[in-house]
C-alpha cells in the first residue's frame, strides 16, 4: 500500500512540472507575438498557458491531498502492512 501511495505522489509531480513548462513556453510565445505587434496572435498561446498554468496548480492541489493521507495513514501507525 505505501508503494502504491508513493507511486500516487509521483504523477502529479512529473504532471505539474509538465504543465508548468507548458505554460511558461506558451506564455513566452504569446510575449513575443505581442511584442512583434500581433496582439491577435497572442491570444491563443496566452489561453494555453492559463490552461496549463491551472492544470498544474490543480496537480499541485491533488499531491497535497495525497501526502496529507500519506501522514495520516503512514506516520501514525496506520499501516496494516508493516
Amino acid at each position: 500500500m505505501r508503494a502504491d501511495m508513493l507511486e500516487l505522489m509521483r504523477l502529479p509531480v512529473n504532471g505539474a512540472k509538465a504543465d508548468e513548462l507548458l505554460a511558461r513556453e506558451f506564455a513566452s510565445e504569446a510575449a513575443e507575438c505581442q511584442a512583434a505587434g500581433d496582439p491577435g496572435s497572442a491570444e491563443i498561446p496566452r489561453y494555453l498557458s492559463r490552461r496549463h498554468r491551472i492544470k498544474s496548480l490543480e496537480l499541485e492541489a491533488r499531491l497535497t491531498a495525497t501526502r496529507l493521507d500519506y501522514t495520516t495513514l503512514f506516520d501514525n501507525g496506520l499501516d496494516a502492512t508493516r
